[in-house]
Formats: structure tokens, C-alpha cells, sequence
């Protein structure tokens, strides 16, 4: 037959018909549609006419049924190409003839699982794989889901059967295979037609912790115990409890068996892991891949909570190829003092420093051969530091290039400068809503952030135009939708866009400490991190406010240390924590060794804030210094000997937090003579690790801060 007569009929998820990649613009009625189905489902059968007519219009007499199926069979023989005999007719039946070049996409897919059972027969576990892959791609919906008659519904469940045991039977061989991010896709298929299915969760929680993922497992568990708990008023059975606490204890038994860090890092760089996927940025990843390659420093600037950390841990990655020295990041965002950018960064590059010459001239002689990209992260409140030292390092090291990120530019000479902007929203009057809106940025972030903490959540007709309005009302800032969709377990799209509705009025009588965001982008975004805080509970809301007081990362012991009180016990924080990753305003650092968290720099200040308005910041920050201070001086026997370097990593992992604890000790009541002792403390670390010009700038900050007062034996 002509190629040019070929049809494509799709039928799973909804009939669309094709010519030649073309669709066929006809206006097909839907009960010609599915009269087309009935045939095609039934190829090369003589079907009685009177069969037909019952099927289509049981509750017509006979003869107006009759009339109908000819006027229909008269109209699809309009609508079908020329030039080839589709049907075939007698007084008594109607045949749709099996030779025509026709693509169908349910012979498709039971044509791959037909091929997946021979290969399963066969014993080829990689062919058997491919073609239940190939049965999954090609079953994207149910059978016309838009049609109610009685024939349908047998041949739609057999079909939906047959692809939930695909997918099982797949996510069994690539979990096999050890493929478990590609299984976590079945199980989330299995989900999404059954959110009941305790077994599926369990699946999902088992290849998680195979996959070393704890957060994963911890959401799996949360969004099996908040489905059931709203659909059917039920807990968990004891067989997923007990799947859940064997999924925790294989991720921590997997962490304990790999080997601990290395003191410094690779040649090759120390890009931190990217702990979810950049969605929507294709055009800036673009935009900033061309300026990384025909500039020197770039920097990318935009509100909070916009994405600019994310964009530019992409570029490095994806760029670190071109460098032959590789790709280095240094997060500046807890460095208040200017002073200590510079040792912050040669730290980061695992650069020592030298006797008898500047932090700053030892690192521009460490960089001059090399060729590497240089990513500084939130730097906003060191800008003009890190501004004159980016100049310096570019004249010594003529290849190297530097990426920054800040709310502002360095506003140096050869700056590239380029606004992070907003992910694409849907404008408002853009045709209908449905799945086709997953094209727009701020769409597919909420669905995918959603689907993280509820596997079976799916964007639909229903549902779009609600998903589409909260990216709206949320101007499109990345974190702001991922805090939206982070409630997607307790509370509908219709019920998230209500509630953000409220925020938004109440913003007019509130205002945000964060000065550097410019005053639209502010309010959205505050308005989004003042909706998510008010549905916390009061327990959690004060973990949170109280988790500000960290700087960088921080343990679930120095939380459970530093953050506990009367109100707020220490056993009841690792369960509180779990809360808070889970509603994405703590995320959990990938990575060996013991488990340290970290809250967004955005959130931490607004949790500052908070803290600052319950009143509690100095007993925090004296907490905060009590317990890293405690650290330090327990430290101090073990920088030298067998358990040297166990000791050096840890206080190394802490130092952020000990760089904040010492900056309160300064201005704490008596707490300078603490400060002192800590510095004496960390002295081997900062000699051992080359950190010289961090000992002396503490050592002379602390020693001003207790002048006047008597001598001590930390001061001698």
C-alpha cells in the first residue's frame, strides 16, 4: 500500500488521529471515534450489524440504532484516506480489514509484551527489559478514558492490568540490574494508578535506601502515611512500618561501609552533588554556557530564593569537562567579614598557606598555571572583597575563569553581569489547561517537586489551571514552588492556591527584612515562606526559627544540643527535622559520613527573623557558641596523634559554625574569654590545615573584644 494512505491512531489516553506525522483536522465526533475504536480493536472480524447497533444504542429500538451506525459508517468512510479499502461490508456484518497500513498504539504495546514474554521464556533478562520499557512508552493513559460504553470497560481493564504487571515486572529486573532510578519510575506508575498500594510504597522505600537516598525514604513513608490517613482514616500496616525502619537501616549500614572523606579534595574539583534536577532553565543554561566561554567572570544576580546556586552547579558541571584543572566551589554565604573571604576560598581549593607570604598572594601563585572554573556562591555581603580579589586572581592566572552568584554584581571592570530570571509561567489567558502546560518551567518544577513527596500526583485537566495560578501568584521564584508543592500530601492545588490567597492579603501589613530583593519578587516571596511557615505546627515552627542560629550545615546532635528546651524536647527534633525536609524547608546534604542538614540561605533568614521577633536570638546564639565552643576544646587533645585526622575533618565539616560561634563571642557578656579559649583550642586545626591568617584575624579580634579585662591563662 502507498505509504502516503498510512493512519496512526492513538487510542490509550485519548483518541488522536495522524496521516503521515499529520493530524487529521477533521472534526471527528466522539461517537465516531469510538465506533473507529470498536473496529480497530477487533481487526480482521466479521462483527454483525445488529451487534453494533445494541452496542452503541442499547436503549434505542432497533431500527433507529440500525440508522444511526449507517449515518456513522457513512461519515467515517469520509474521513478515511482514498485510494484503499479499509472496510469491508455485507447486509449483515462489518469487517476492518487487518492488511491497511495502520499504526496502532495498542497493537504496539501488546506486541512489546509479547516480545517480553518470549525474551522472559528465553531467559534474556536485557531484551526482556527493553521490550517491557518499549510496552511502558507506548501505554501512556488508559483506553479512551472519555467513553462509558459497556464494551469498553472489559477491554480497558485487561489492557490496564497488563501494563500495571509491566511495570512491576520491570522494576523487578532494573532493580536486578541496579538500575534503581529508572525502577523508582515503574513504582511511581504503579502509584499513580493505585496511591492505596501499600506494597508499591514499600518497593518505593526499599529502592530509595538501595539507591543511599534516607530522604527519599523518609518522603515514601510520609506520603504512604498521609494518603491513607486521608482516603481511609488508617495508619500504615506493621509490614511497611517494618519496611520503612529496614530502608533507614540500610542506607545508614550502606554510609558506615564506605570509606570516610579524603582530607582535601580531587584535582578535578569539589562541585557539590546536585541534589534535585534543574527544570525549565534550558534557554539560561544556554545563555550562561555562552557567557562562561567568551568571558572571564560572570556573575549572576537575582532575587533569593530565584535559583541562582542551582543554574550555576549545572554550568560548572556541564563546563568542568573544558577545564583541564577542573571545577571548585566555595560558598561564601556565611562569611560576614570581608577578611575572611579570601582564606574561605583557598580552603575550598585546598590551598595552604606559606610563611612569609599573604593568603592572597599564595593563592594567586596556586591558581596561576592552572585551568579551572571557579564558582563563588552567595555573595552578596562580601561583594566588594570578593570583587577585588576575583580582579587580583584573574591578572595572576591568565585561564582562569570565575562564576559568582549574588542578590547584587561585584561592580568591577569585565564583569559579565546576567539576571537569573524566573521560570516561565502560563500567561493567564493561554489556551485551556491540561498536561501540554508542563512545557512551562514554573509548571513542571511544581509537578516534579510534588510527585517527590507524592509519587501518584499527576497534573490533569482537573488540576492544571490551579498548578498554573499558584506559579502565577508565585512569580515563578523557583524556591517558592518548591515550598508550595512540598504540601501537595495534606492539601489540593484548589486548596494550595486558596491558602497562598490569604498570605497575599496579609502581606500588606508585613514587610521583609530582606532589603536586597527587589519589592515585587520581596513580597512574592515572602508571602510564600509567611503561607508555608503559618501551616507548620507550633512545635515545628520553632525548631525552624530556632535552626537559624547555624551557619552552613549543622548535626542532628548539635541541633538536638543547641535547639532543645522546655518547650521543645530533644527527642522530639529528629522526628521534627524529618517534618521540615519533608516540607522542603530543610534540605539534607548528600553525601558520606554523618548526616548533616542545612537550611536554604533565603529561609535562613527569614527563620532569623523570626527568631528575632519570639525574642530568642541571644539565648540561641549563646546556646550555639556553649556547644561549638565545648567542641573546639574537646577537640584540642586530639590534633595530634592517632586520631588526628578523624578530628581535623569534623572541626573542618564545622567550621562555618565555629566562625559564627567566635563572632558572638565577641559581643556576648563574658563571652570574649570563651572566644579566646576556642582560639587556643583550634590552633593545631587552623596550623595543621594551613588556615594561619584565620588563627591570627580570631587571635586578634577576641584579644581587642577582652581588652581591659584581667589577665587569664587563655590570654597568656
Amino acid at each position: 500500500m502507498d505509504g502516503s494512505q498510512a493512519l496512526d491512531v492513538r487510542l490509550l489516553g485519548g483518541f488522536r488521529l495522524s496521516r503521515d506525522d499529520q493530524p487529521i483536522e477533521t472534526r471527528i465526533q466522539t461517537r465516531l471515534q469510538h465506533l473507529l475504536a470498536y473496529l480497530l480493536l477487533h481487526p480482521g472480524r466479521a462483527i454483525s450489524r445488529q451487534q453494533l447497533a445494541f452496542a452503541f444504542w442499547p436503549d434505542t429500538s432497533d431500527e433507529q440504532a440500525r440508522s444511526n451506525l449507517r449515518n456513522l459508517l457513512h461519515r467515517l468512510r469520509d474521513i478515511l484516506p482514498a485510494g484503499a479499502r479499509w472496510l469491508e461490508f455485507d447486509r449483515h456484518t462489518i469487517c476492518w480489514r487487518p492488511d491497511p497500513a495502520v499504526v496502532l498504539d495498542v497493537a504496539e504495546f501488546e506486541a512489546a509484551l509479547a516480545r517480553a514474554a518470549a525474551a522472559a521464556r528465553s531467559g534474556d533478562a536485557t531484551a526482556e527489559r527493553v521490550a517491557l520499557q518499549a510496552a511502558l512508552a507506548a501505554y501512556v493513559g488508559d483506553l479512551l478514558p472519555d467513553c462509558y460504553d459497556d464494551w469498553i470497560g472489559p477491554i480497558r481493564e485487561r489492557l490496564r492490568q497488563a501494563a500495571l504487571a509491566a511495570a512491576e515486572r520491570l522494576a523487578q529486573r532494573l532493580e536486578e540490574a541496579r538500575d534503581f532510578a529508572a525502577a523508582l519510575t515503574c513504582v511511581q506508575h504503579l502509584l499513580r494508578a493505585d496511591p492505596l498500594d501499600e506494597a508499591a510504597y514499600r518497593r518505593l522505600m526499599r529502592l530509595h535506601a538501595l539507591a543511599g537516598n534516607r530522604t527519599g525514604v523518609t518522603r515514601a513513608f510520609n506520603a504512604c502515611s498521609e494518603v491513607l490517613r486521608r482516603e481511609l482514616a488508617a495508619a500504615p500496616d506493621a509490614e511497611t512500618q517494618a519496611a520503612y525502619r529496614a530502608a533507614l537501616d540500610l542506607v545508614a549500614a550502606a554510609a558506615a561501609a564506605r570509606p570516610a572523606l579524603t582530607a582535601r579534595p580531587t584535582r578535578g574539583g569539589n562541585l557539590p552533588p546536585e541534589l534535585a534536577d534543574l527544570i525549565g532553565r534550558e534557554r539560561e543554561l544556554e545563555e550562561v554556557r555562552r557567557l562562561i566561554a567568551t568571558r572571564r567572570l560572570v556573575t549572576l544576580t537575582g532575587a533569593g530564593g530565584v535559583g541562582k546556586s542551582r543554574l550555576a552547579l549545572r554550568v560548572a558541571a556541564e563546563a568542568q569537562a573544558a577545564f583541564p584543572d577542573g571545577a571548585w566551589w566555595a560558598d561564601l554565604a556565611s562569611v560576614a567579614d570581608a577578611e575572611l573571604v579570601t582564606p574561605t576560598i583557598a580552603t575550598a581549593l585546598g590551598v595552604r598557606e606559606r610563611a612569609g607570604s599573604s593568603t592572597t598572594q599564595t593563592l594567586a601563585d596556586w591558581l596561576a598555571p592552572r585551568r579551572l572554573l571557579l564558582v563563588l556562591d552567595n555573595c552578596e555581603q562580601v561583594a566588594d572583597r570578593v570583587g577585588a580579589l576575583a580582579q587580583a586572581m584573574l591578572r595572576a592566572a591568565p585561564q582562569l575563569h570565575i562564576l559568582v552568584t549574588g542578590q547584587r554584581s561585584l561592580g568591577v571592570a569585565g564583569e559579565a553581569v546576567w539576571r537569573v530570571p524566573s521560570l516561565a509561567v502560563p500567561p493567564a489567558d493561554a489556551a485551556a489547561a491540561g498536561p501540554a502546560w508542563l512545557a512551562w518551567g514554573s509548571v513542571g518544577l511544581f509537578v516534579a517537586c510534588a510527585q517527590a513527596v507524592l509519587p501518584s500526583f499527576t497534573l490533569t485537566a482537573g488540576n492544571a489551571a490551579a498548578v498554573a495560578q499558584i506559579c502565577r501568584r508565585l512569580n515563578g521564584i523557583p524556591l517558592a514552588i518548591e515550598l508550595a508543592a512540598a504540601r501537595i500530601p495534606a492539601l489540593s492545588p484548589d486548596q494550595i492556591l486558596a491558602r497562598l490567597d490569604h498570605a497575599f492579603a496579609l502581606l500588606g501589613r508585613q514587610s521583609s527584612p530582606d532589603a536586597m530583593m527587589e519589592p515585587s519578587r520581596q513580597q512574592t516571596l515572602w508571602a510564600a515562606l509567611e503561607w508555608s511557615h503559618s501551616l507548620l505546627a507550633p512545635p515545628e515552627r520553632r525548631l525552624f526559627r530556632r535552626l537559624a542560629v547555624f551557619a552552613g550545615s549543622f548535626t542532628l546532635e548539635a541541633a538536638e544540643a543547641v535547639c532543645a528546651d522546655e518547650s521543645l524536647l530533644a527527642g522530639q527534633i529528629m522526628g521534627l527535622l524529618a517534618g521540615l525536609e519533608d516540607r522542603s524547608l530543610v534540605e539534607a546534604e548528600a553525601g558520606q559520613g554523618q548526616r548533616r542538614f542545612r537550611l536554604h540561605e533565603t529561609l535562613r533568614q527569614y527563620a532569623a527573623a523570626r527568631l528575632a521577633e519570639a525574642g530568642e536570638t541571644a539565648r540561641l546564639r549563646a546556646g550555639h557558641l556553649d556547644y561549638f565552643g565545648r567542641l573546639a576544646l574537646a577537640a584540642a587533645p586530639h590534633l595530634a596523634g592517632a586520631g588526628q585526622a578523624a578530628w581535623l575533618e569534623l572541626l573542618e565539616a564545622e567550621h562555618d559554625n565555629l566562625r559564627a560561634a567566635l563572632a558572638y563571642s565577641q559581643t556576648a557578656a563574658a563571652g570574649a574569654e570563651l572566644g579566646l579559649q576556642v582560639v587556643g583550642g583550634l590552633a593545631r586545626f587552623w596550623a595543621t590545615r594551613g588556615h594561619f591568617k584565620e588563627g591570627r584575624y580570631w587571635a586578634r579580634m577576641l584579644l581587642a573584644a577582652a581588652d581591659g579585662a584581667a589577665a587569664t591563662p587563655a590570654r597568656l
